[in-house]
């Protein structure tokens, strides 16, 4: 599947938007080699979701609705 370069801008401004958690779950994989249940919980809760993922996705679903639209 290939993918335009704007998604590409917006997965590095999510990470960008989040290198606390990066470095940190990265740390912590390196030393225990897998993240799950709770650890991985706390981890997630603190992603931040950047503006440019919220413009990203409204945009997409802008595109959608009208062919959905159209096909019922």
């Amino acid at each position: 599947m290939f993918f335009s370069f704007p998604i590409f801008d917006v997965a590095l401004s999510i990470v960008r938007a989040n290198p606390y958690v990066l470095e940190g779950l990265g740390a912590q994989l390196e030393e225990k080699e897998k993240v799950e249940g709770e650890d991985l919980q706390k981890w997630l809760s603190m992603v931040v979701a950047p503006e440019e993922l919220a413009v990203f996705v409204k945009g997409k679903q802008e595109a959608l609705l009208p062919a959905q639209a159209s096909s019922s």
